[in-house]
């Protein structure tokens, strides 16, 4: 008779199980440490379990994680899980489905969602009734070439990293000359690096936060807690920053930033992980974008990217901007009440980039 899958709440005496099925499916090395920030520092998290395992014979066969994400809007609350890391020894999505259907089921949240699922996954998210509601927008992305040398020699690594002449790929390395730890002070076009850990700062942080959730539109939690808590990196030192503006004493407009890169022959590309701004502030979002871009230059970062983007932005593309456009759909979701996603305005803050993007080699703390 076949052994029976068990399934469970992931806990920490789980994390050496992840960390080996993280390396078999070829996603980012996280460390234990790495690990345990992800799944057990989440602020949010409440009760909500961080994940759950599905075991057999001891051993564990297939994970999904979820971070539970708080919104508001006026009086309104709701909150969701944003799955990710979901990984499984076996080719077969049985175990995985199952899994899945489990998590579904369980959860305590007003709804699932997925902002940043890959093309294997992408497919199997439909057959559990959890399906893609970004229609095209969900394919679409902006990117800004900074260092186009970099870039080409990425192409030329890639083309010929599977091929009998592999050899020449070998100088990968060369990709990440110039990359440099995010700087920890500075002004950006009219934007400033800011540290949530500084008192005076995360009151503003605080009031910027209350200002947003005060409006019509659901928004996340972007209180100082949680942007410490997403700059704890324990992995990477200096890979995101925050930056902002602040006028009269009130921060106004907000813009974070990481530097990543898809795979180790791609050039490193920073990141913009959220990008927002107060409707009186005046702050647009070419003058967001090009604060990305100065301090891409200064970081040494191959290309300026947004994964998500707003229907203004595909409508109406930055100059030196291209819309890019992904092979399958990225964005999943289930909701239990009607004003998700109707009420929702999705952004690159609510996905799991903060943790799930590659970083440059350069940026790894050395144990």
């Amino acid at each position: 008779m076949p052994s029976k899958v068990e399934i469970s709440p992931v806990s920490p005496s789980h994390l050496p199980d992840l960390v080996e099925l993280n390396e078999i499916c070829g996603f980012p090395a996280r460390s234990l440490e790495g690990w345990r920030w992800v799944l057990f520092d989440n602020p949010e998290q409440g009760d909500e379990p961080a994940g759950y395992v599905a075991m057999k014979e001891g051993r564990a066969e297939a994970f999904i994680c979820t971070q539970r994400r708080s919104f508001k809007s006026g009086t309104t609350e709701r909150s969701m899980v944003s799955a990710h890391t979901f990984v499984s020894r076996q080719r077969r999505p049985g175990v995985g489905l199952k899994l899945l259907r489990h998590m579904l089921k369980t959860h305590a949240t007003d709804g699932v969602n997925t902002l940043n699922n890959n093309a294997l996954s992408a497919p199997i998210y439909p057959y559990v009734d959890v399906h893609p509601w970004r229609g095209e927008l969900g394919r679409l992305f902006l990117e800004k070439p900074v260092r186009w040398s970099a870039l080409l020699r990425s192409r030329i690594y890639n083309a010929f990293k599977n091929s009998p002449f592999k050899m020449l790929a070998s100088g990968w390395q060369h990709l990440e000359r110039g990359v440099k730890p995010l700087p920890k002070a500075g002004e950006f076009a009219g934007f400033t690096v800011i540290d949530p850990a500084d008192p005076s700062m995360s009151g503003l942080l605080d009031a910027f936060n209350e200002a947003l959730q005060s409006g019509a539109t659901l928004q996340p939690n972007r209180s100082s807690e949680i942007w410490r808590y997403r700059l704890a990196d324990p992995d990477y030192h200096d890979a995101m920053r925050l930056l902002g503006v602040v006028r009269e004493g009130a921060l106004v407009a907000l813009l974070a930033v990481s530097l990543a890169k898809d795979d180790m022959f791609s050039a490193s590309a920073l990141e913009i992980e959220d990008m927002v701004s107060l409707d009186e502030s005046g702050v647009s979002d070419a003058d967001m974008l090009e604060a990305a871009v100065q301090l891409a230059k200064v970081s040494g970062a191959a290309r300026v990217r947004r994964r998500v983007i707003t229907q203004s932005l595909a409508d109406d593309v930055p100059a030196g901007w291209m819309l890019r456009e992904r092979g399958y759909d990225s964005a999943h979701m289930q909701s239990r009440v009607d004003d998700l996603p109707d009420n929702w305005s999705e952004g690159p803050f609510d996905s799991d980039f903060f943790f799930a993007l590659r970083r440059p080699e350069v940026l790894r703390v050395r144990r």
